[in-house]
């Protein structure tokens, strides 16, 4: 069985060593799909099935957030935000925002 994964991360190396990761370490199992764009990771949550998204929230065009926030109108696929954001105030927000 193959599992689809979108990752969405504008920072090349990072994209890359994470895709890299599951496409080699994953034992096959993972069909992994990149975007280091939000609005073009939005056309894809809106037009494909994933069955785990990792997001990076500060990106250009559209959030982490609102990826999610589409991901989420249309079912319960598990979600990992994988950000450079550390202030307290930062996860705060993320927290409040997404219980």
């Amino acid at each position: 069985m193959s599992y689809r994964l979108l990752i969405v991360e504008d920072t090349p190396a990072l994209l890359q060593a994470i895709s890299v990761f599951f496409r080699e370490k994953g034992a096959g199992i993972w069909t992994v799909v990149t975007s280091s764009n939000g609005n073009e990771a939005l056309e894809l949550v809106r037009s494909e099935e994933f069955d785990l998204m990792i997001l990076d929230i500060m990106l250009p065009g559209a959030s982490g957030f609102d990826i999610c926030r589409a991901a989420r109108q249309k079912g319960d696929c598990p979600i990992i935000f994988l950000t450079a954001l550390g202030a307290e105030s930062e996860i705060s927000i993320i927290i409040d925002g997404y219980r």
